[in-house]
């Protein structure tokens, strides 16, 4: 009987004012191939009350002035890491989010039967 298991690399989050933003991920999280990448599109939905730029790394990709609930569709394809952030006009951040990757790994199966008597 074969078995599988996975490996849950860094998630994080971190809010330093919760009431000031909600920043979520859909899908949470992709299972990385067998060359480490993720190749899928991330729906980024963020709420913020004050004007803030949405950064995936350190790469602005846009900012909103609007209090209403906010999307954006980011494509991942690579091997690097993600942290989506929210950032004010004093470039402090307010949210900050980590893209989750799994690694799916593949376990031998036993040679023999542990009960066998040969």
């Amino acid at each position: 009987m074969s078995r599988s298991g996975f490996i849950v690399f860094l998630f994080m989050l971190v809010i330093k004012n919760a009431s000031a933003a909600n920043l979520s991920l859909k899908p949470r999280a992709c299972s990385v191939d067998k060359h480490g990448q993720c190749n899928l599109d991330i729906v980024v939905v963020y709420q913020v009350k004050q004007p803030a730029c949405l950064f995936v790394n350190d790469t602005q990709l846009t900012c909103t002035n609007n209090t209403e609930l906010n999307q954006y569709t980011y494509s991942y394809n690579s091997d690097q890491p993600l942290v989506f952030s929210l950032v004010n006009q004093q470039s402090q951040p307010i949210v900050e989010v980590e893209f989750l990757r799994l690694q799916l790994s593949k376990f031998r199966r036993r040679q023999r039967n542990p009960w066998s008597l040969f």
